[in-house]
């Protein structure tokens, strides 16, 4: 008997070999699918476009060509992620690289990474012109993306070479005068392409958009009506109606067109995306965060999305989630300046101005608009930076920044361009333009602050206290005030009272952490800063702060390193805390250490400047140097209008030989930054390098007559005359500096050229000059102290030195320096004042070595290779500190462990005199 069970396997079994049978014998074949994926494709019909690819594909797993139209189909129908990888697969299996390559550069676009576009290789493969133009327009839109509109406009000439009616690259030119403010000469150019293309949708979506630029969104909305009513599937046209009946406050017909936009393409996400924008502008953040909910579960939620939920979150109170969202769009999309503002009012909201500060930071490069200048101004304010605060202010206020009606023409010139997430945002900063906030107060006290009169500012915060009588940032300011006063004990109880209003706010903790440090009070301070980040999880600038006041307590390097870990995962987006992080790590003296640190930020901020450029910096000091010019020239392609990385990329180019290549990047930047002390050094080192003393000395002269009343072109004239060999010209080039700006580093540079100089009297005559004027220079008298100390005069080193203690008794620097001399002369008194370098500053590797030193010579051996390891360890890549501590070892007869420590002076970097000094105690040890 069969079973029932068996009976149905076979009937199945049955079934499956009929219908393949079935199959076989009878539907569409292969070529026939592909034709109908292509002409799916050029319907609008991402969807069925992808059933017959992927019919195709259960015939022939390897078909290039079902793997490419799967790929498009995909990327059509908003999946990236399976498009990047069906398009993989195509070019494994070998489909055409002019097609590939262009659907590559569509897929980066889409991803938002526009920069990476101009990494690809395959433009000089191509061979059609149709593929060269279509890959051209697109290196266009992302020039665009990038903001660098002469560069997008030699990609246009280049397609239009190929192809001269190529309609995307005669639409993009019109949208770059557009941009560029030139509406009557995209209107004539779109005039063209109306008579000559005027059945194109894509010539429609043009006329609205020259529409929208002129204010007119009625007409704005024909223009993209009419481009439906000849391609219904047309995207860009569906979200631009949308965009401009937002504009209009037409929330209805917006909603109509969103209802439109879905029943044309149902798999758009970006309906759910303008439908919350319409929520967002009606205030109904509940069904904003409802669409928003949905949109982030997505698999990889684009920037627009990121920055749209993080401004709903923010509406809602929720501004740690708001902050997330923000800092991640922002790592895709560095340059957007809404989504940089935005952030840095969410984080004001938090207490956390300093990270704004560093959040807005970027955006003051350039031409800032008003409203970029007044936020940053606030953030500087609630930081306690009135100064600074008073001058953004100001610049502000010559920009009208209460003109609302021109803020919503920005907005609808933004939202034309297909910029909605940008434009939304300056919508809002209009509508919140009348503010009833601190805002005007803040303005009033940096003004007062800055122009000293202090008991007006103090007055201007009364009238905010009356306000706001419970915010924190009250008494945080009057902190401020008393403090730039010099009353301690009353800013220590302002900052008391703002911490208490606020025990997570960031600024008033760590100005009372200042305050202790001031003090020599470093276990008040780390208390401070660990309750905070007990209270607040994620405070990673707290966890920082912990590392630092470790090192200041001189806790061993890995436990330093270990709070630094715990910031990076508290806050891995936090910039400021990871430039903090790197700081820090900087001062532990291990350079392999620091370059991991800066790749791991790098990896979580990819696109943040400031990581790279100490990215870079790490890289050059660790010998990387061709790694370092890639980083640099990563960061000048995310902000071609950075003058510090160019200068500094030309300085790389010339570390790795490159010294032709180093010209334009420095070039740049001194048209970026003419007045720059760094680029203008750079320069004028370059100039010199090329045998070009007259174009050296012309940059330093230009300084001079741009900026009379600066000492800066006369200290360029004397880096000129130094390299010359003109002594006697760069010290009068100096003492005119000094007139202008009486400073101790000038004066230490032209008692340095004097010394060399030689002459009687000089270099003596001129230090006692200026410590008549200025008897408490430590610093000059620090150097004095130094100069003695290399001539061998140590009885003088030791002179000056005591002086400079007599100002400063407490200085670690004045007492250790003072230690090492006299334990070079066999001052009994020279370990009390190691002892006293130490107890200071314990951090410092040279106060340990000095310690080591000393005890040695009190017969202390023990305890001196004790300091002499803790040296070593607060600077493992110090070769004098690991010289000594072979010495000492040797010394005690530890033999094998001194010739460990002496070979790695030898098959270091060390000097040759440290070297030399290495291998003849090598040699006496027996090798």
């Amino acid at each position: 008997m069969i079973s029932k069970r068996r009976t149905s396997r076979g009937r199945l079994v049955l079934l499956l070999a009929l219908t393949a049978v079935l199959s076989a014998c009878g539907g569409p074949s292969r070529d026939e699918l592909l034709v109908s994926a292509r002409k799916h494709l050029d319907d609008g019909d991402p969807r069925a476009a992808v059933i017959d690819a992927k019919n195709v594909l259960q015939r022939d797993a390897e078909s290039a060509a079902a793997r490419y139209l799967l790929a498009r189909a995909l990327l059509a129908a908003g999946d990236p992620v399976g498009a990047a990888t069906e398009l993989a697969r195509a070019e494994t299996f070998g489909h055409p690289v002019d097609e590939t390559a262009v659907l590559r550069a569509e897929l980066l676009l889409a991803e938002g990474r526009p920069a990476d576009l101009f990494a690809m290789q395959q433009p000089l493969a191509l061979t059609d012109p149709l593929a060269r133009a279509r890959l051209a327009t697109l290196r266009a839109q992302a020039q665009r993306a990038l903001e660098q509109p002469q560069a997008a406009a030699r990609e246009l000439a280049d397609a239009l070479t190929q192809v001269p009616d190529h309609l995307p690259a005669l639409a993009l030119r019109a949208a770059l005068e557009l941009d560029a403010g030139r509406v009557d000469l995209a209107q004539s150019q779109a005039e063209e392409l109306q008579r000559t293309q005027g059945t194109a949708a894509e010539t429609w979506v043009l006329q609205g958009d020259i529409a929208a630029a002129r204010g007119k969104p009625i007409e704005a909305a024909e223009g993209y009506r009419r481009a439906l009513s000849l391609k219904p599937r047309h995207a860009d046209a569906h979200s631009k109606l949308v965009a401009q009946l937002i504009v209009a406050g037409d929330s209805a017909a917006a909603t109509g067109a969103i209802e439109e936009m879905r029943r044309q393409m149902p798999w758009l996400a970006v309906a759910d995306y303008l439908e919350a924008m319409v929520a967002f502008q009606r205030q109904d953040m509940a069904r904003a965060r409802e669409l928003i909910e949905r949109l982030l579960k997505a698999e990889q939620p684009d920037a627009d999305v990121q920055l749209l939920a993080g401004m709903v979150f923010a509406r809602l109170n929720e501004t740690a989630r708001a902050e997330a969202l923000l800092a991640a769009a922002l790592v895709r999309r560095p340059q957007s300046a809404a989504t940089r503002r935005e952030l840095a009012a969410v984080q004001m909201r938090q207490g956390r101005a300093d990270r704004a500060v560093a959040t807005v930071a970027p955006l003051l490069d350039g031409q800032p608009d008003a409203e970029t200048l007044m936020l940053a101004g606030q953030a500087h304010a609630r930081s306690g930076d009135l100064a600074t605060a008073d001058r953004l202010f100001a610049q502000a206020a010559a920009l009208r920044p209460d003109d609302t009606a021109l803020r919503v023409q920005q907005a609808r010139s933004l939202l034309a361009r297909g910029q909605q997430q940008r434009g939304l945002a300056e919508l809002q900063a209009a509508a919140a333009a009348d503010t009833q906030g601190l805002d005007a107060d803040l303005v009033l006290v940096a003004s007062h602050a800055r122009r000293g009169n202090l008991s007006a500012a103090r007055a201007a915060l009364d009238v905010a206290e009356r306000k706001q009588p419970g915010n924190s940032l009250i008494p945080f300011l009057r902190g401020v005030l008393a403090q730039q006063a010099g009353d301690m004990a009353a800013a220590r109880t302002a900052y008391q009272l703002a911490h208490q209003r606020d025990p997570k706010a960031w600024q008033p903790v760590d100005a009372l952490a200042m305050l202790d440090v001031a003090q020599r009070d470093v276990a008040s301070a780390r208390q401070r800063y660990e309750a905070l980040a007990k209270a607040e999880p994620r405070a990673a600038a707290a966890l920082v702060a912990i590392g630092e006041m470790a090192w200041r307590m001189g806790e061993e390097p890995a436990a330093v390193a270990g709070w630094l870990d715990k910031a990076a995962q508290a806050d891995p987006l936090d910039a400021g805390s990871r430039l903090a992080a790197l700081q820090l790590q900087r001062q532990l003296n291990d350079p392999a250490a620091t370059l991991a640190r800066a790749q791991a930020a790098a990896a979580a901020l990819p696109a943040e400047p400031a990581i790279l450029l100490a990215l870079a910096a790490a890289q050059q000091a660790t010998g990387e140097a061709r790694q370092a010019v890639n980083t640099l020239r990563r960061v000048v392609q995310l902000d071609p209008r950075h003058a510090e990385a160019h200068w500094r990329l030309a300085i790389a180019l010339g570390a790795t030989g490159d010294v032709a290549a180093a010209r334009a990047p420095l070039e740049q930047a001194l048209a970026l930054a003419p007045d720059s002390r760094d680029v203008l050094r750079a320069s004028i080192a370059y100039a010199l390098g090329e045998r070009q003393p007259e174009r050296a000395l012309a940059l330093a002269r230009a300084v001079q007559e741009r900026r009379p009343g600066d000492s800066l072109g006369w200290e360029l004239e004397a880096d000129v005359d130094v390299a010359l060999g003109r002594l006697p010209a760069a010290a009068a080039a100096l003492r005119t500096a000094l007139i202008k700006r009486p400073a101790t580093e000038l004066a230490v540079r032209l008692h340095a050229i004097l010394s060399a100089e030689g002459g009687a009297g000089g270099a003596p005559a001129f230090a006692q000059q200026w410590l008549d004027k200025h008897p408490d220079d430590v610093g000059f008298l620090v150097h004095l102290a130094q100069t003695a100390d290399r001539s061998g005069d140590l009885a003088q080193a030791a002179d000056r030195y005591r002086a400079a203690q007599r100002l400063q008794p407490d200085h670690p620097v004045v007492v250790n320096n003072l230690a090492d001399v006299l334990v070079r002369r066999g001052d009994p008194q020279a370990l009390a004042l190691a002892e006293r370098a130490v107890q200071l500053a314990p951090q410092l590797p040279n106060a340990q070595d000095t310690l080591a030193a000393a005890l040695a010579r009190a017969g202390r051996l023990d305890d001196a290779l004790a300091a002499q390891r803790r040296a070593v360890a607060r600077a493992p890549a110090a070769p004098e500190f690991r010289l000594h501590l072979g010495r000492l070892l040797a010394e005690r007869g530890d033999k094998e462990l001194a010739r460990e420590e002496l070979r790695r002076v030898t098959r270091g970097t060390a000097p040759p005199a440290l070297q030399q000094e290495a291998e003849a105690l090598l040699a006496r040890l027996g090798g």
